[in-house]
């Protein structure tokens, strides 16, 4: 062979080497960032894949946002429903987990009701997503984060078109393959804003999950007295916990598998009563908190599901 073409061969072999050695790195980043969960952050994409189903899945993350409520709910038709935003100081850490999983646009912004640690955030997160539509009581407060959220909805629906909407009781809303039912409050306008919280029952072919805000005895008594449909797998604990929710009857009518408690480390409140843990235990309901498991994903194909946790 002329030495000519040795060294056009030799430097196809230079060029086809850097070419799979490139390759290999890409193929070795993405198993890194996209096929694995790390402690601080859950991708969506991921854990359908390590779920092992087949087919379109959903995947409900409740976030670990300190002494506050915060759920992200991705579709099977990828789209995105927010309930609650946690605290003004957890709007930037509910905004960086939307980014991580590639929300740009919200379909549904539930605000469950205007306390703080469930609207906190709220602003933060109008201005950085398109959100479509806005689901909340009609009851008032008088803080300032309250007053700013107004403001921002207002303006929101001038420039952007915002809906706002006030569910009543009964009300059904479809997102793809997945629906969410209104069961509270009858009365927006009660004088404990707890018990003015929406109650929502979220369904996926089988798999259902009731997200209950602050919800206490009171509203919990009025849904079991007009036999609202309770009966859900997982349930989001009403009040963080707290010992003025979750009642006997009402577990007992809701009878979930699992229970998850949104709750700050070493909070002021004594979130979770011991009561209440001792009666999800008595019940064989499996317990997950936000302050010891951090965020929390539940990843399902409609007929099981599947939990995942950063801690």
């Amino acid at each position: 062979m002329s030495k000519p073409a040795e060294k056009h061969n030799q430097f196809l072999s230079v060029i086809l080497y850097s070419v799979i050695i490139i390759a290999i790195s890409i193929i070795v980043s993405c198993a890194l960032n996209g096929g694995t969960t790390s402690e601080n952050s859950v991708a969506v994409s991921a854990l359908a894949q390590k779920s092992g189903f087949q087919g379109k899945t959903i995947a409900v993350h409740f976030l670990d946002v300190g002494q506050g409520d915060c759920a992200l709910i991705q579709t099977d038709n990828g789209k995105f429903l927010l309930i609650d935003t946690g605290t003004v100081e957890s709007g930037e850490k509910v905004s960086d987990y939307l980014k991580q999983n590639k929300v740009k646009e919200i379909e549904y912004a539930v605000f469950t009701h205007p306390h703080d640690d469930h609207i906190g955030g709220a602003e933060k997160i109008l201005k950085t997503f398109d959100v479509k539509h806005v689901l909340m009581p009609e009851t008032v407060q008088t803080t300032t984060s309250f007053s700013e959220l107004l403001k921002t909805l207002q303006l929101q629906k001038q420039e952007k078109k915002l809906q706002i909407i006030s569910p009543k009781v009964g009300d059904r809303y479809s997102v793809g393959g997945t629906s969410f039912q209104v069961l509270s409050p009858l009365d927006a306008e009660a004088e404990d804003a707890n018990n003015s919280s929406l109650v929502l029952k979220f369904v996926y072919k089988d798999v259902s999950f009731l997200f209950t805000g602050d919800a206490e005895n009171k509203a919990e008594k009025e849904m079991l007295s007009r036999n609202a449909d309770l009966d859900s797998d997982v349930l989001k604990a009403g009040h963080h916990g707290s010992d003025t929710s979750s009642t006997a009857d009402f577990i007992k009518a809701v009878s979930p598998d699992a229970a998850v408690i949104s709750c700050g480390k070493g909070n002021s409140y004594g979130h979770p009563s011991p009561s209440i843990l001792d009666r999800f235990h008595e019940n064989e309901i499996q317990i997950l908190r936000t302050d010891l498991d951090g965020d929390i994903v539940f990843v399902s194909d409609g007929e099981t599901y599947k939990i995942y946790k950063t801690k």
